[in-house]
């Protein structure tokens, strides 16, 4: 038998699935049951870098990773950051570079507002991070609004 590297598995595929939207019913429902529920305190976070990027490593994973932060995070083009991010996962990478560069990708969802697309990752990340990934979803969580039908 030939040897035959094993298929990359997009564990992050869903995050670019349109949104489920609620039906005026559900809406008014949804309302009933959270009752007068407001977090006027829902601020955005801080960007968060890992002490790991905030030097270039010399080669590898963590220097690409690095590139990609100088380039996009770091400047605050947090779409453009998307995108490269998406691109650096697409290949196989060492685990603790995935798992800082789901994160990276997971805030710069958050602040380009696709507090959905950022939840599923800070999720995913949240098995290696736990307590940075729990603060980051509740913030998400404070902001994300479900949108209603369009009608």
């Amino acid at each position: 038998m030939r040897n035959l590297p094993l298929p990359y598995l997009d564990l992050i595929e869903d995050i670019d699935r349109k949104p489920t939207f609620l039906k005026p019913k559900a809406m008014l429902a949804s309302r009933d049951l959270a009752g007068k529920y407001y977090n006027a305190k829902a601020e955005l976070r801080e960007p968060y870098i890992f002490e790991d990027d905030l030097y270039c490593a010399p080669e590898g994973d963590d220097y690409y990773l690095f590139q990609s932060l100088k380039t996009y995070f770091i400047k605050k083009d947090y779409a453009n950051s998307v995108k490269d991010l998406k691109q650096f996962l697409s290949v196989t990478r060492e685990p603790y570079t995935t798992t800082r560069a789901v994160f990276y990708l997971a805030e710069s969802q958050y602040y380009c507002r696709n507090y959905r697309a950022a939840l599923l990752l800070f999720l995913f990340s949240e098995d290696e991070l736990p307590e940075l990934s729990k603060k980051w979803i509740d913030s998400t969580l404070d902001l994300y609004q479900i949108p209603a039908e369009k009608k």
